[in-house]
């Protein structure tokens, strides 16, 4: 990486830490809207993992090899981040909380969530795995 890319880099992810640490706060000290920070969170963390698989695959396939997107385990829990993050915002919506159609949409939505967070730390296990035995 050169060092133009290498400040970049820093420099995102300085930026990215400050805005995790300042919706962090509101969760302490703010308990009315702790669901939004915590949404809102959860939401940066979903689109951070798929960007960085994203890229990830951008690297493989400069390589030459090909892995598809349901294969790639950031993306994969990025997706189930941004599930809980919907999770979130239904049971932040008073007008929502007794709704049977956005209970049902919240019950799925923390299934989606487990089931692709889980299967992504399997798939995450299993590239490591793959990786020691080479």
């Amino acid at each position: 990486m050169n060092k133009p890319a290498r400040v970049l880099a820093y420099v995102f992810a300085g930026v990215f830490l400050g805005v995790i640490l300042i919706l962090a706060i509101p969760i302490f000290t703010h308990s009315a809207y702790y669901l939004v920070s915590e949404a809102l969170m959860f939401l940066l963390l979903g689109g951070l993992g798929i960007s960085v698989g994203i890229i990830l695959m951008q690297k493989v396939r400069a390589k030459g090899e090909r892995i598809p997107w349901w294969k790639q385990s950031l993306i994969i829990i990025g997706i189930g981040y941004i599930g809980f993050a919907i999770f979130l915002f239904i049971k932040f919506n008073s007008n929502w909380t007794n709704n049977l159609f956005f209970d049902i949409v919240g019950f799925l939505m923390i299934l989606f969530f487990f089931g692709l967070v889980g299967y992504g730390f399997v798939l995450m296990l299993l590239q490591n795995a793959r990786m020691k035995n080479r």
